[in-house]
């Protein structure tokens, strides 16, 4: 019901003032979390072919913009 109403940018608003540096990941197939992240200011640092219980879902290592050479 509150998909699009600013929740998920509130609450990495939070993080980062309170982290300053955050990494996620996410499955690649989610392209709407993918997206999110981007829009934020998040870039992709590396990729997994794997999840982590080793299925075949590729796996995006996004960081946020701020954190390069922290």
């Amino acid at each position: 019901d509150v998909h699009g109403m600013g929740v998920g940018s509130a609450l990495l608003d939070f993080a980062v003032g309170k982290k300053g540096c955050i990494k996620v990941d996410v499955n690649e197939q989610n392209r709407q979390a993918h997206s999110f992240y981007r829009k934020y200011g998040f870039v992709e640092r590396g990729r997994d072919e794997l999840d982590a219980r080793g299925k075949p879902y590729p796996i995006i290592h996004l960081e946020f913009a701020d954190c390069r050479g922290k």
